[in-house]
């Protein structure tokens, strides 16, 4: 059995937290988010916000911009507070070769 488009809205629109953060990852972050996490030159976690859950998925709603070293980011971690609820992959992986930033345009969390 699985969730109605209905139900899935209402399981995302409950993620509650002070504060949602995404961080990069130069591969893949594992399920706790701890392996292979961008570091050094500025780096840090961003802030983002969420829109309310449409179609089973909740959107960024802000186009958060890391500092980050020279290296190739293929992954994401988004958090609650301090705890990692979603991994995965970027669109395309952002090859940096200096130092410099990358901003992401887009992004959600989706219930399948």
């Amino acid at each position: 059995m699985s969730l109605t488009t209905a139900g899935k809205n209402t399981a995302l629109n409950g993620l509650t937290a002070t504060t949602f953060r995404i961080s990069l990852h130069t591969s893949n972050p594992g399920d706790n988010g701890s392996t292979a996490e961008a570091s050094g030159n500025g780096y840090a976690r961003q802030t983002v916000t969420l829109g309310a859950a449409a179609g089973g998925s909740r959107a960024l709603t802000n186009t958060p911009t890391f500092d980050l070293g020279a290296a190739s980011y293929s992954h994401y971690g988004i958090w609650a507070d301090t705890t990692c609820i979603d991994t995965g992959t970027l669109d395309s992986t952002k090859v940096l070769g200096e130092t410099g930033q990358i901003t992401l345009n887009s992004g959600s969390i989706s219930l399948t």
